[in-house]
């Protein structure tokens, strides 16, 4: 079943061209270079299968999911860490050059709009404020599907 998936898949994609570069869909030079080390891993797999208990390759294949779910959360804590520090470079660079020709109005306080019994009439919220709690939670939903993106992909 999956050889006939993966066969029809490459049947499909013979002809097809890359969108933006004047090549193939399909890298055939990458996929001689890894073919060899799939089989490879493929036979040792199979020999280490027979060779274990059940309950050895149930335990190496947890490990072998730490490993792996460790060092994408790593990577993507590293990649949120980086991400963090150029936005802060960004909204310096752009307060710095906000900050020589005031435009009109760039200084007005905006008013929430009622949407609870929370909410004062009066209350005051500058625009800086409202920003940052949007940036709070916008990064901190793309750190979280990243996350996930690099734990399950």
């Amino acid at each position: 079943m999956v050889m006939g998936a993966a066969g029809s898949t490459v049947y499909f994609n013979l002809r097809l061209r890359h969108p933006t570069l004047d090549m193939p869909l399909i890298d055939y030079d990458l996929a001689l270079l890894f073919q060899p080390m799939l089989m490879l891993g493929i036979s040792i797999g199979v020999a280490f299968n027979v060779m274990f208990a059940n309950w050895m390759v149930t335990v190496l294949l947890i490990i072998l999911f730490l490993g792996t779910a460790a060092k994408a959360l790593m990577k993507g804590i590293e990649t949120w860490k980086k991400e963090t520090m150029m936005k802060k470079e960004a909204e310096k660079q752009l307060e710095s050059e906000s900050k020589p020709g005031v435009a009109e109005g760039s200084g007005e306080d905006y008013k929430l709009l009622p949407s609870g019994p929370a909410s004062l009439p009066d209350e005051q919220v500058s625009s800086k404020n409202i920003l940052s709690r949007y940036s709070f939670a916008t990064s901190l939903l793309s750190a979280i599907f990243k996350w996930f993106q690099l734990l399950f992909y």
